[in-house]
């Protein structure tokens, strides 16, 4: 439903805002964004790996794989940017800022994405409602820094 898929998302958001203060003692320890960062994708990977393998154990990875088109695997370096950014910015700005930044590119990318239909979604042109809404995280940004 549209409520428990909202809840998962809030919860989701959450722990992506423990993340940052987690990615941020790693990296302290550590003193490399970069070893941080491949211990956390580390971890995130044999975590998923072991889920996947208990709970889907007859999937055919291997034919799915082949038909995957190979642009489609960029969200793996997409989420090692994120870690990579996240573990240098978030002790820097604040872990809300950090993330409410990264909201905002977020939801900049996804509107050009779909007002052009880039990589096949459907078009939902960019309209002066979005632009409103757009200043406004950027104004809500600004009340939490300042």
């Amino acid at each position: 439903s549209l409520l428990r898929g909202f809840l998962l998302g809030v919860i989701s958001g959450g722990l992506i805002a423990l993340q940052a203060v987690t990615n941020g003692v790693l990296n302290s320890k550590m003193q490399s964004v970069f070893w941080s960062a491949a211990v956390m994708f580390g971890i995130g990977f044999i975590a998923l790996l072991l889920l996947a393998i208990v709970i889907e154990p007859q999937h055919p990875v291997a034919s799915n794989l082949k038909s995957v088109p190979p642009w489609s695997l960029v969200g793996g370096l997409v989420v090692g940017c994120y870690l990579l950014t996240m573990t240098s910015i978030a002790p820097k700005l604040g872990v809300p800022l950090a993330l409410l930044s990264v909201i905002l590119g977020q939801i900049i990318f996804a509107m050009v994405i779909e007002h052009f239909g880039f990589l096949g979604v459907s078009v939902h042109a960019i309209d002066i409602k979005k632009v409103i809404g757009l200043i406004l995280v950027a104004a809500g940004i600004y009340l939490i820094r300042f």
